[in-house]
């Protein structure tokens, strides 16, 4: 998301600096330097969650074929 409908969003990394800005005005997020440093701190860490839940994710599924593996070979 590159631009701050609601002034009261917060994110990880603290609230949107458009929210009490003097100078805002429709369309200022594409020259507004506090918005671009704010935003792209924002997109690397939601990245950087959004990679770890893949990873454990894929680590859950890893252990459940295992199990699953392991227990149709039991069943036999």
């Amino acid at each position: 998301m590159s631009f701050c409908v609601n002034t009261h969003r917060r994110a990880r990394d603290g609230e949107c600096p458009c929210h009490g800005c003097e100078e805002r005005y429709v369309g200022c997020h594409g020259a507004c330097g506090k918005y671009a440093a704010w935003d792209k701190r924002n997109r690397e860490s939601r990245e950087a969650r959004q990679k770890k839940m893949f990873l454990d994710g894929q680590a859950e599924r890893r252990k459940k074929i295992a199990i699953e593996q392991y227990n149709r070979r039991k069943a036999r």
